[in-house]
């Protein structure tokens, strides 16, 4: 079946804003446009914060967290989303006793979607509700990372956002490592060689340099494993909306395989161009698609058979034992109503596993020294819906991908309909730089 085209008897058409799957993506457009740089005087921990290793924000029978949500403005869907995934599986683990008999307390806060939040906010977490650690889900929460390293607090994170390339030793990734170098893999080009690509042709927004790595270093993968990669856009502006010049462009360059790096609008726009000139493409990827709004409004007609790839086990493995417990556990504790969990829940869902994970090895009497230092022992972590362990011992050098294994492996989802369909198994690539 041809991209873009609508299969019959699927006729529901939801309403809903477009989203983004990969939040750094948009969080750093957002970033850019409102301004998101502070000084570093703005960074300076102050007493009574939690850099003397004393155990703030513990009682007998509770733990308090901070956690720095985003549940309004342009990434407030996605982050109510994560939010709701996150707070399901602590209203669990506090159905069943807590964590040695202590309840577990989120104090939540919204950055609005304003980078300028972040900072003040995380300060009223630590200094004046004194939590005893932080749970970050605002992909522009990130600016807070020279403050959470002068006081040493526990960090437990979404990913969402580039914490950066130095080794922050208390600020653990649920899905992969929160900093490092950016890898360039083969996992992404092995799915669309393996779907009939030859030729690979990348997509990406010129304002947000997240995008821009990854298109680049889609096409450097794809000649990795011996694909063409005759065609790079890393100019387009973000809602750029006609794309039939880049369409023409393709189909003269010979590209028979489309990967995008861009925002939910953007390939909206994109995927317009590619039905309406005909782009006789064999697999497209977009980033951002692993989600509900890819069968919604315009998407509804423009995204059908669209692949996109997920690092963690998709929500359509339902024999999954691992996937059948987070969709009861969604369910019965508010979490999204959709079912299977896709993106934003799967990372919500994720951070609240390995939250619980971390206040367990915290011992009977935490400490948030105590919490960092027997979180880095823990080698083989299985937890949430990572397809593979996870290493806090040693991470390895890569953000985004672990030692243990965990984030070179995806699986390849098409959208048939308004369903993703699992089309190529479980794919593990390689870092090749």
């Amino acid at each position: 079946m041809a991209i873009g085209q609508r299969l019959g008897g699927a006729t529901s058409k939801r309403g809903g804003r477009p989203g983004a799957r990969r939040w750094s993506i948009l969080a750093f457009v957002v970033s850019l446009l409102v301004g998101v740089l502070a000084p570093s005087s703005a960074f300076a921990a102050t007493s009574g914060s939690s850099g003397s290793g004393g155990a703030q924000g513990v009682s007998a029978h509770s733990i308090t967290i901070g956690v720095l949500s985003v549940q309004t403005g342009p990434l407030g869907t996605e982050g109510t989303t994560n939010l709701k995934a996150f707070k399901a599986v602590v209203d669990w683990q506090n159905a069943h006793g807590g964590v040695y008999g202590r309840k577990i307390s989120l104090d939540v806060v919204d950055d609005a979607t304003n980078p300028n939040l972040p900072i003040p906010n995380v300060r009223k977490l630590v200094e004046a509700d004194h939590v005893f650690a932080l749970v970050q889900l605002d992909p522009l929460a990130v600016v807070i990372a020279p403050y959470v390293k002068s006081i040493d607090i526990p960090v437990i994170t979404a990913l969402s956002g580039y914490w950066g390339p130095n080794y922050l030793p208390n600020v653990f990734g649920a899905y992969g490592n929160a900093t490092g170098k950016i890898p360039v893999t083969t996992t992404i080009p092995l799915i669309m060689k393996k779907l009939g690509a030859t030729d690979v042709g990348s997509f990406a927004v010129s304002i947000a340099q997240s995008s821009v790595v990854a298109a680049q270093d889609n096409n450097l993968g794809a000649k990795a494993i011996g694909l063409k990669a005759n065609y790079l856009n890393t100019s387009v502006p973000i809602g750029q909306p006609n794309f039939s010049p880049q369409a023409l462009a393709l189909k003269k360059a010979g590209v028979d395989g489309i990967y995008s790096a861009m925002d939910q609008t953007t390939n909206a726009n994109l995927m317009q161009g590619i039905v309406q000139n005909s782009v006789g493409a064999k697999v497209v990827v977009l980033a951002s698609g692993y989600n509900p709004q890819s069968a919604q409004g315009v998407n509804d007609t423009y995204f059908q058979n669209i692949v996109t790839t997920t690092a963690e086990l998709p929500g359509q493995l339902t024999s999954n034992p691992r996937v059948k417990q987070a969709i009861k556990i969604l369910q019965k504790y508010g979490g999204p109503t959709t079912v299977p969990p896709m993106l934003d829940a799967d990372e919500g869902y994720n951070v609240g596993s390995l939250l619980v994970e971390a206040l367990k090895v915290a011992g009977p009497h935490p400490t948030d020294a105590g919490l960092i230092h027997n979180l880095h022992n823990v080698t083989d972590w299985l937890g949430g819906l990572n397809i593979k362990p996870m290493n806090f011992k040693n991470p390895g050098p890569y953000e985004s991908i672990n030692s243990g294994g965990q984030g070179l492996c995806a699986y390849g989802m098409k959208l048939v309909g308004h369903k993703f369909v699992d089309v190529t198994g479980l794919v593990c690539g390689k870092v090749v730089k």
